[in-house]
């Protein structure tokens, strides 16, 4: 069919000719086009600018695809080599007596303060302080870079989990180190009363080394009227605390679903912790732990000179678990004769467990033939152990050696040492009850038993990386064990070290 070519139709035949060809007719020529030839060549048009489309829009897409990869790889690359080499995760629970040493140790921190080798975070839980307040400590700088006035529950494991995950957010390291600030008691768990479960053995404040330290400051002796000890996140305003279940949950939770790997450094800037349970039961949870057998002086650690080891050098998490115990040292040893500290490799702990029982079966087999003989060999062992202030606390070695001793005493030649020389709570000890030691020949079935003493003292030297303690505990060395005199407390017939070893049978043999 024709068509008639009106003005309208003339001028798109014209400009469709001119995009077709490149040029419009000479002027006063028309050529007039079927219908279907400008439908065709419509059509074809718009094929073209389609396939154009398409093929710029794919390549568009692709090299935006490329340039994104490219930015990944570099993003990543860029991440690994500005990822530093620690995160030291520091949770201080400060509601209590030690609220004053808390603001010292973190204004000693600041002196050093973050750089790229290091990342320095803490949870402050401050006297009074409503919801959670966390800090990025800088050079000379404590910045709060988080806080959250809806408070957490008040137990201190979520606050511990909800803290390492804030961390691991935000401050990535290659290792991590999680040091716990506060009081506690070891492996038992206390009761909130209106007396004290467990008395310490903590003369007057003044002239005692166990908390006033000459030369340091005077605001401590003036203004405390008690001495200031350590332990582990007592919550005085809420009265909570960390139970051994609790933070064994707790850490559980933080190498398993937050770090998803183990903490390379567990430190307790805290009393009584540097013992055989509990590094037993953290041993899952971290590669090595820190921790004192006796109380910590309320100053904790060195953390001046810890911080520029870890700002300056490059350490390993042995190498840093081995430096909080040097620089421990080399701010004590001149200041007071009353300090301990160990660092463990809690791979090792294991070997110790199972050297412990393997003392422990010999001493079973002794007693079916020999049963007073061996108790007594154990009493008199006990008495003479190296105690801490906490008495129902003994240096495991101290025990092993006294009773390699009483396995071939000369019973004539036994004499209690002077009482000048021992604890208040030794004494009482030594008064209540006549202890006669009673020799033991060197025959071969105690020759054994002294043979499987030997090898858990090996075991104890392999797992103790690092060990200090002042000339008042020259014999501690390294891991304290709960081993009472007179009753075995329930709480510690929960503890898994007690559910799974044979200890429990040992120390209620000495104390029937």
């Amino acid at each position: 069919m024709k068509i008639s070519c009106g003005p309208t139709f003339l001028w798109l035949s014209i400009l469709l000719s001119t995009v077709i060809f490149g040029s419009a007719r000479p002027e006063g020529i028309i050529e007039t086009q079927t219908e279907e030839s400008l439908i065709s060549q419509t059509k074809s048009l718009e094929s073209t600018i389609k396939k154009s489309e398409i093929t710029t829009t794919i390549k568009a897409l692709e090299d935006e695809e490329a340039a994104n990869q490219k930015s990944e790889e570099v993003k990543l690359k860029a991440d690994t080599k500005e990822l530093p080499e620690w995160t030291i995760m520091l949770y201080i629970q400060a509601k209590n007596n030690l609220s004053f040493y808390a603001a010292r140790n973190l204004n000693e921190i600041a002196s050093i303060g973050s750089n790229e080798k290091v990342n320095i975070v803490v949870q402050w839980e401050q006297p009074n302080q409503k919801g959670v307040s966390r800090y990025h400590i800088k050079k000379n700088n404590i910045a709060r870079v988080f806080h959250d006035e809806k408070p957490l529950k008040n137990d201190q494991g979520t606050k511990i989990v909800e803290f390492a995950k804030w961390t691991k957010e935000n401050y990535s390291a290659k290792n991590f180190s999680l040091i716990l600030w506060n009081h506690g008691v070891g492996i038992l768990d206390p009761i909130w009363g209106n007396t004290v479960r467990y008395p310490l053995y903590v003369p007057g404040m003044r002239g005692c080394a166990r908390a006033e330290i000459c030369g340091l400051t005077a605001l401590y002796a003036e203004q405390q009227e008690i001495p200031a000890i350590r332990g582990i996140l007592f919550d005085e305003e809420n009265r909570v605390y960390m139970t051994n279940k609790e933070l064994d949950e707790t850490l559980s939770i933080v190498t398993k679903d937050v770090l998803k790997k183990p903490i390379d450094v567990l430190g307790m800037d805290a009393c009584f912790m540097g013992m055989l349970e509990v590094n037993y039961l953290v041993r899952p949870y971290a590669k090595y732990c820190v921790g004192s057998e006796e109380l910590v002086i309320a100053y904790g650690l060195n953390y001046v000179e810890l911080m520029k080891k870890l700002t300056k050098e490059t350490l390993t998490p042995k190498e840093l678990a081995q430096a909080i115990v040097t620089t421990y040292k080399e701010f004590y040893e001149d200041k007071t004769e009353f300090y301990t500290l160990s660092a463990i490799d809690l791979s090792k702990i294991d070997a110790v467990k199972e050297s412990v029982d393997g003392v422990v079966t010999e001493v079973k087999n002794l007693c079916e033939t020999d049963e007073s003989r061996i108790k007594n060999a154990m009493q008199n062992a006990r008495v003479n152990s190296l105690e801490f202030s906490m008495p129902l606390y003994i240096d495991l070695c101290s025990f092993y050696k006294n009773f390699l001793q009483q396995l071939s005493i000369d019973p004539t030649k036994f004499t209690p040492p002077p009482e000048s020389k021992v604890p208040r709570a030794r004494q009482r000890h030594l008064r209540s009850r006549d202890i006669e030691a009673k020799g033991i020949e060197d025959d071969e079935k105690f020759r054994i038993l002294s043979q499987k003493i030997s090898v858990s003292l090996s075991a104890v030297d392999s797992a103790v990386i690092a060990n200090t303690g002042s000339k008042t505990f020259r014999d501690a060395k390294g891991l304290s064990v709960y081993f009472p005199k007179y009753s075995i407390d329930r709480s510690y017939l929960r503890t898994e070290f007690a559910q799974k070893s044979q200890w429990p049978w040992f120390i209620a043999k000495n104390v029937e």
